[in-house]
């Protein structure tokens, strides 16, 4: 019986006291006196040392990388485009072939 009066008194809600939010409090926004920002002069020396930084690093990862001699790539130059060429020629010949083949079959002669 406890708990029907429990339940009994959960469920009733007040209806003639209108609901009131709270205000909400907003962060004030810095103003530019407040934020401070780096001279620009500052900044374009960071940026200079970064980039050259970085020009450094990358010249001497370029002297690690061992480069192929000149006879090799143009070894290997000459494999791609005969490659590239026999494929040309095989998937010619395959079009043609379905070309006329089909054409005979929709448009038999005779």
């Amino acid at each position: 019986m406890a708990k029907k009066k429990k339940q009994n008194q959960m469920k009733k809600v007040d209806t003639k006291q209108p609901l009131v939010e709270e205000p909400i409090e907003l962060e004030e926004t810095p103003t530019k006196k407040e934020t401070k920002k780096a001279p620009k002069a500052k900044k374009d020396k960071k940026e200079r040392k970064n980039l050259s930084k970085k020009f450094k690093e990358v010249s001497s990862e370029l002297k690690k990388v061992s480069w192929p001699s000149l006879s090799k790539v143009v070894r290997s130059t000459g494999v791609v485009l005969l490659v590239v060429i026999i494929c040309t020629v095989v998937l010619l010949g395959i079009d043609t072939l379905l070309k006329y083949g089909l054409y005979d079959l929709i448009m038999p002669k005779g």
